[in-house]
């Protein structure tokens, strides 16, 4: 386990299956420990299209693409609350091997 802090806390959710109507459905609302930093990184969709994230999230769980995070503890949420930013790129970072870094739209 590494050393790195994760002094602030958010909230994901994970999208599990179409439901029906063209919308999602949602794992309830899981707060966890996590770090915070404003960044200018640039993605790449499979398209082509050129995104740019505008944080990045430190965390000890695996965010996948597609997931939607918030600041603070919204964990009695069962879908995205409003402000909530999607996850465009997720990696773990093999300089610390428990931690995750996620890039957010």
């Amino acid at each position: 386990m590494s050393k790195f802090r994760l002094p602030q806390e958010v909230t994901f959710w994970i999208p599990i299956t179409n439901n029906g109507t063209g919308g999602k459905t949602w794992e309830g609302g899981v707060k966890t420990a996590a770090r915070i930093a404003p960044t200018s990184d640039t993605v790449f969709t499979a398209e082509g299209k050129e995104i740019r994230a505008n944080k990045a999230v430190y965390t000890r769980v695996d965010l996948p693409e597609g997931a939607y995070v918030i600041e603070g503890d919204n964990s009695s949420a069962t879908e995205p609350v409003s402000g909530s930013q999607q996850v465009i790129k997720a990696a773990s970072n093999p300089t610390m091997t428990d931690m995750f870094r996620a890039l957010l739209q």
